[in-house]
């Protein structure tokens, strides 16, 4: 039996609302899914020097290895490795970075530009994101399957979103566990080296 404790504050995360049903067991460390998430950690495409660009209207700037283009349907494919970097920065650091090994780019010659890809990494601050699947929507970024992995903490979330406004990354039903806790809640927030938790439940027992 495990004792479920109530907390405010404690390591990596901050609990705004909580209950005290069971939280499940933690299903590892950070872990990616795919052959391409395996492939950008041993080779990060946001290390190398690749020199093609192209804008991504208020996003950012993609460098990549190799590009073709479908003038019929106006659209891009970059592969042999991109890197999406924010246009946004912080302490001459871009807010976030997307590292795929190919990105299929929508629009490419008007202001509606958009564009998605599979088995992506993402960098936000202190938190490494690996995700399924990331697309670009007119308010920021969208994530489904995500795993994350931070300062002295871990998780899972079936969904999340990046706003560009804001610079917040969201997630939803989402599960976290440190070296001292294990918690899981409907939504949660990346704010600095935190996960912000509502309506999360939370236990000791690892």
């Amino acid at each position: 039996y495990c004792l479920m404790v109530l907390v405010t504050v404690f390591c990596a995360f901050s609990v705004v609302s909580h209950s005290y049903a069971r939280v499940p067991e933690a299903e590892g460390r950070f872990t990616v899914s795919t052959d391409e998430q395996t492939s950008l950690l041993s080779d990060d495409p946001c290390a190398r020097d690749l020199t093609d660009s192209l804008e991504l209207a208020n996003f950012g700037i993609a460098r990549f290895g190799d590009f073709s283009f479908d003038s019929d349907t106006d659209t891009a494919r970059l592969f042999n490795g991109v890197c999406v970097s924010s246009i946004v920065l912080q302490e001459g650091q871009p807010l976030w970075q997307l590292a795929a090994s190919e990105l299929l780019v929508q629009n490419i010659s008007d202001e509606t530009i958009s564009f998605d890809a599979r088995s992506a990494l993402v960098t936000v601050g202190d938190w490494r994101v690996a995700t399924n699947v990331i697309r670009s929507v007119e308010t920021g970024l969208e994530l489904e399957g995500v795993t994350f992995t931070g300062p002295d903490a871990f998780g899972t979330a079936r969904f999340a979103s990046y706003d560009l406004l804001t610079a917040v990354l969201s997630l939803e039903a989402v599960f976290a566990q440190d070296l001292r806790y294990r918690v899981q809640g409907e939504r949660a927030r990346f704010e600095g080296g935190e996960v912000i938790f509502e309506n999360a439940e939370a236990t000791t027992c690892l």
